[in-house]
């Protein structure tokens, strides 16, 4: 287009400059014309092969996609074979799904029409129920009233009881302070009868032999005490522990039924004699025990010089 215009335009300028025949100038028109014609075929023969090559190339590109595209609907077709497959496939598991679903859905249908009947069955049993809590509450009510009286009647005769007791268990213990009375007693006469036995043997053997030879030496052997039908001899260690003796008044006894305290003194000497042997008597007079409880120690102590019988009752 801008070649045609500069043609065009010198064409214009040539024509009006030139002093020619007309003929001329109609000659060197057409022939110019002519020329310009020319020149614009071959440019539009030049563009023409341009635009030929082009599509070529397009129509190449074209058949390349043509063939692209149709190995892609090949492999779509492929595709949606498969997927076609599929579908069936699935409509299938669908429909049997739906055949499943009906059957649970009549069973849950028939299970809610059991519920509902198990319902009203459980409503009607809570009417009952309520009906029952209801007069087994008001039955409560009244027997906690009931209890409540009975536990004031039951304190007031606890209470009436537990006086009773503490005057039964008052006399149970005067009863027991006479039981022990009586038992101490009985043991207090038993031990005076058994060391009273005792010391007429040991007051015998020394009166029947007065004049009998002491040495410095003496042995135990001269005193020998018989209890419960055992000999001892030597050196005795008797222990009476707690023997009860609880009478008002009683008198406590060793070696006299007479309430004397009767200590023996026995001195050997090397020069044996009557005066050797000395009986010394105590009177204490009655002494009443205090709690109860006498403890009597026999102890026989020997030395070398002199022989010592030392009895003494203690009352605890």
């Amino acid at each position: 287009m801008k070649c045609y215009e500069e043609l065009k335009k010198r064409f214009d300028e040539g024509f009006k400059e030139t002093k020619d025949d007309p003929d001329v100038i109609v000659y060197k028109r057409k022939r110019y014309t002519l020329t310009f014609w020319k020149m614009m075929l071959l440019k539009l023969h030049e563009d023409l092969k341009v635009r030929c090559m082009e599509m070529e190339i397009q129509e190449t590109i074209s058949l390349n996609h043509e063939i692209e595209l149709g190995k892609k609907l090949e492999a779509y077709k492929i595709k949606c074979q498969g997927l076609s497959a599929e579908l069936e496939r699935k409509e299938m598991e669908l429909e049997n799904q739906l055949v499943g679903f009906d059957q649970e859905h009549e069973s849950y249908r028939t299970r809610c029409i059991g519920m509902e009947e198990k319902i009203k069955g459980l409503i009607e049993e809570g009417i009952v129920v309520f009906d029952r809590e209801t007069s087994a509450q008001e039955r409560i009510c009244y027997l906690e009233e009931a209890i409540k009286k009975m536990e004031t009647n039951e304190r007031e005769r606890l209470t009436e009881l537990e006086a009773r007791l503490s005057k039964v268990e008052e006399e149970n213990a005067t009863l027991r302070a006479l039981q022990n009375q009586v038992s101490s007693e009985k043991t207090c006469r038993d031990m005076d009868a058994r060391v009273y036995a005792a010391n007429e043997v040991h007051l015998t053997r020394t009166e029947t032999s007065p004049n009998s030879t002491f040495t410095s030496s003496c042995k135990p052997s001269s005193v020998q005490v018989k209890f419960d039908g055992v000999h001892v001899s030597g050196i005795i260690h008797i222990v009476f522990i707690y023997s009860s003796c609880q009478q008002s008044g009683a008198k406590d006894y060793f070696a006299s039924a007479a309430g004397q305290q009767v200590g023996w003194l026995r001195k050997c000497s090397r020069t044996p004699s009557s005066e050797n042997l000395a009986l010394v008597r105590q009177e204490d007079g009655a002494r009443p025990s205090t709690t109860g409880i006498v403890e009597i120690d026999s102890i026989v102590k020997i030395d070398s010089e002199e022989e010592i019988v030392d009895i003494s009752d203690r009352c605890i």
